[in-house]
């Protein structure tokens, strides 16, 4: 589970104790993504991780749940 933003972070964090408390078995990682450009490769922009660090975060063959919130100016 992953969330980016003040709000979706909170929401993220909450979903996350709930199947804990619902599934006491179940094997789940929170993230908190403070920067989106670290989730691209570093060839693209500067920020980015390279594949092996951004592994280290999410595991490729996992499913990830990824919330946001965007809104517009």
């Amino acid at each position: 589970m992953a969330g980016c933003g003040d709000v979706a972070t909170m929401e993220a964090l909450a979903a996350t104790a709930i199947l804990r408390e619902a599934f006491p078995d179940l094997k789940i990682r929170f993230v908190n993504v403070v920067d989106l450009f670290r989730l691209v490769p570093e060839r693209e922009h500067p920020h980015g991780l390279g594949g092996s660090r951004l592994r280290f975060a999410v595991h490729h063959d996992k499913p990830v749940i990824f919330i946001s919130m965007l809104t517009r100016g």
